[in-house]
């Protein structure tokens, strides 16, 4: 009985996605899937969602660099809900933008066992952060948020500091590469002293000055590894 399944970097692409769902469908016992690396692109995305509900057991979906885009992400987003035992989901690097982020956020507070999230690399930015912002406090068993490299601003920054404190259970938050300055990194701080899990926080690539690392380190607790 197939409980784990790894295609990583097949180059399947979207001609090969319609074969590998028949397969699925069959693999009901399935817990982890790893697609990634396999430029499914919008056209393959579509025959992977429309199998994904059948498989129930899944606990972990990494479909990261297939160039899925907006349309990919927003099939994906009508049948994630279904997913309630997904505990890991990686789309990182799949081009959604801002608006694949508004319709994965409406998905997401389904996923009430997610302790994993990678979203890095979408160019999502503080619109993209806006919507996921507003998803992320039903996302209580969370324990690892990677939105590095998404254009992410000042704005954004403001409003995942607002909804960051609902997750208590957080641990590990990369926001490497993003556009996050001096102003951003003053909302983040603000919202430290209740991030009391916290021990991973990645801020490299932030344009963020001294006075902004300053306000950073003066919140943060002693376990907590701040990378800037």
């Amino acid at each position: 009985m197939l409980t784990i399944l790894n295609l990583e970097s097949n180059y399947l692409s979207h001609k090969g996605a319609p074969a590998l769902a028949e397969v699925l469908r069959r693999l009901t016992a399935l817990k982890v899937l790893n697609l990634a690396g396999n430029y499914l692109s919008h056209k393959g995305a579509p025959a992977l969602a429309g199998v994904l509900p059948s498989l129930t057991a899944l606990t972990t979906l990494n479909l990261a660099f297939n160039e899925i885009g907006v349309a990919g992400a927003r099939v994906l987003a009508e049948v994630l809900p279904r997913l309630t035992a997904l505990t890991t989901l990686n789309l990182a690097f799949n081009e959604i933008g801002d608006t694949g982020a508004r319709d994965l956020a409406v998905a997401l507070p389904h996923l009430m066992a997610l302790t994993t999230l990678n979203l890095a690399g979408n160019e999502i930015g503080d619109a993209g952060a806006r919507d996921l912002a507003a998803s992320l406090p039903r996302l209580t068993a969370l324990t690892t948020l990677n939105l590095a490299y998404n254009r992410i601003g000042a704005a954004g920054a403001r409003d995942l500091a607002a909804a960051l404190p609902h997750l208590t259970a957080l641990t590990t938050l990369e926001l490497a590469r993003n556009e996050i300055g001096d102003a951003g990194a003053r909302e983040l701080a603000a919202a430290l002293p209740r991030l009391t899990a916290l021990t991973t926080l990645d801020l490299t690539g932030n344009g963020i000055s001294a006075a902004g690392e300053a306000a950073l380190r003066a919140a943060s607790n002693p376990r907590l590894t701040l990378s800037i």
